[in-house]
């Protein structure tokens, strides 16, 4: 909201601007200085009041607000003789400004200020951030052998004492760390160490312990595009991705589990649960057939990718293994209808599989789009609708958000506390 209206404001004083330019067949540089310094003025003031929340939002505007101030103070400084009035140069001036604020506005608008979840938990929640490097396992992007190093981002209760359930998180396609802060937040105000798992050169962008920043990896969207009809080609893809990310994670997990001192005293060797949205969904339901440890899984709106097999008369076999662990299974409104309840080729297999678990329930969101289901929708509601093919959700985002924090926290308080029993399953 306050993007646009940055926006509309900005566009006014330029229209009204050059409207008076060319009726009084003048410059007005004075005019434009005041209006300028008060823009810049106003802007400073709502940011220094916390109206305004200082960020990437704000500060390309900022900056050109300063820039515009400048050149207009050196303009009226320098008393130089002005070039004859020309309306047409006024109107380009005018349409080459309203060009740049849309770009330096755009920040503000892409990225709307929102209010933040509140925490229900009791805990003070801290983060930390940690990577691991796996000197056996070569980065499957590099040619070089350089050894894989997975980064790591921990939530955790602050003034927690004893030892609380682990909860390991991998992120979906293209996606970061931080893309379910407010569950992660949940989870650990109400006494859990939660670590999502950043995967270098999958994820958009993901930072190292030391700082070092690696961003998505041209290779890996190269083996995107090339998902087809044929399901044999499209399964090597599926069972590489799986592979890479299961190892991140099985990397993370016995890391760990065997590290001491600061948060890793806090983890409780025996209460394990693994989670992720979308293709981290599919790795985390991956993790309980290679690790026994593993007590309760939440899937979030993902393929069963591991439970693939190999593919028999154009279509794929399925691990006829019961499946090991308690999972929860929770579908955005389009995943379900078009992939869950349709039987698609690459979804068939969620409710086959999840039929052998010890325990399984389903969880629908409807009106829920796919990116419903992570804290974008809150971040950038208009990158989400975006990126979910300019399908907007109609269920509203905090309700959808507040909800699913609150299904997964009673899922592992179930699984992972033995607070039990789980009674949230159904539609919502």
């Amino acid at each position: 909201m306050f993007g646009f209206l940055a926006l509309a404001l900005g566009i006014a004083a330029i229209v009204v601007l050059a409207g008076l330019s060319i009726h009084k067949q003048s410059p007005l540089l004075p005019l434009r200085l005041i209006v300028r310094f008060a823009a810049l003025g106003l802007l400073g003031v709502l940011l220094a009041s916390g109206v305004l929340q200082w960020g990437i939002r704000w500060v390309a505007l900022f900056v050109f607000l300063c820039v515009l101030c400048i050149i207009s103070l050196v303009k009226w400084l320098l008393h130089r003789p002005q070039k004859p009035f020309r309306t047409g140069r006024a109107v380009r001036h005018a349409v080459g400004l309203t060009v740049l604020l849309v770009a330096f506005t755009f920040p503000a608008i892409l990225f709307p200020q929102y209010q933040p979840l509140p925490v229900t938990g009791s805990y003070t929640v801290a983060t930390a951030n940690y990577s691991y490097t796996d000197q056996s396992r070569p980065n499957p992007y590099y040619t070089d052998g350089t050894p894989r190093t997975v980064n790591a981002k921990f939530w955790y209760p602050a003034n927690g004492t004893g030892t609380y359930p682990l909860v390991v998180f991998s992120h979906g396609f293209c996606g970061v760390q931080n893309s379910n802060n407010s569950m992660f937040t949940e989870l650990a105000s109400h006494g859990y160490v939660v670590c999502s798992v950043g995967h270098p050169s999958q994820s958009a962008f993901t930072v190292s312990e030391s700082g070092k920043l690696t961003v998505l990896n041209g290779s890996y969207m190269a083996e995107y595009g090339k998902l087809g009809d044929d399901p044999a080609a499209n399964l090597a893809l599926f069972q590489k991705w799986m592979s890479i990310r299961v190892a991140d994670m099985q990397l993370v997990l016995d890391s760990v589990l065997a590290s001491t001192g600061g948060l890793y005293d806090l983890v409780d060797h025996s209460k394990i649960g693994v989670m992720g949205h979308s293709l981290g969904g599919a790795a985390a339901m991956g993790v309980p057939r290679v690790r026994s440890d593993i007590s309760a899984v939440v899937n979030l709106d993902a393929p069963m990718m591991c439970e693939l097999t190999g593919v028999e008369n154009g279509h794929y076999t399925v691990n006829p293994t019961p499946y090991p662990a308690p999972l929860l299974n929770v579908y955005s409104d389009y995943l379900y209808q078009n992939g869950i309840l349709a039987n698609g080729d690459e979804y068939f297999e969620n409710r086959l599989v999840s039929a052998t678990a010890p325990a399984s329930f389903e969880v629908v969101f409807q009106g829920a789009q796919h990116l419903s289901l992570t804290d974008l929708a809150l971040v950038s509601p208009m990158l989400a609708n975006m990126l979910d093919g300019g399908r907007k959700a109609t269920m509203d985002e905090y309700a959808c958000l507040t909800q699913l924090n609150h299904v997964v926290l009673r899922f592992f308080d179930c699984y992972l506390k033995g607070d039990g029993p789980f009674t949230l399953a159904g539609s919502y």
